[in-house]
């Protein structure tokens, strides 16, 4: 019975090492630098859209729904420019493309992306031109819908 006693504490005394361990792993990392993730991003960004791959722009996005496939082919991409705001918690990017759609090739097309920082990572917000006025919004929960609120005001 005690050796049977003793392999019950000692199994528990390495189980709560090891839940302590992996709980406390995180905590001594490196503090993330939010320009080198959001040129990690940005360069995950511009492959995606080259392999036309939706499933990675939409671990990308802010709201993955709005991510669709065209008719356009990006074959080069150059990173122009990368601004983060002062408060850390939203960035504008542009990238010239050089495209193929409907048979022409077009070069430097420019692309403007607005990001915002959301848990521990950038995603790109959709901009005012890229919301589509005829989808139905989501409603809160009132029950009512966004549409519902403006014209309220």
């Amino acid at each position: 019975m005690k050796i049977y006693q003793k392999r019950v504490t000692w199994f528990c005394v390495i189980l709560l090492g090891a839940f302590l361990f992996t709980a406390c792993n995180g905590l001594g990392g490196k503090p993330v630098d939010k320009n080198i993730l959001l040129k990690q991003r940005l360069d995950n960004y511009i492959e995606a859209r080259k392999k036309n791959d939706l499933g990675q722009l939409r671990q990308l996005y802010l709201e993955p729904e709005r991510v669709k496939r065209g008719n356009i082919v990006v074959k080069e991409s150059t990173i122009i420019a990368i601004k983060i705001a002062d408060d850390g918690l939203q960035a504008e990017t542009k990238i010239e493309n050089k495209i193929n759609a409907m048979g022409f090739t077009f070069n430097k097309v420019p692309l403007l992306l607005n990001w915002v920082w959301k848990t521990d990572n950038w995603y790109i917000k959709p901009s005012a031109s890229a919301i589509n006025p005829f989808v139905k919004k989501k409603s809160d929960v009132s029950g009512k819908s966004d549409t519902d609120k403006i014209k309220e005001k």
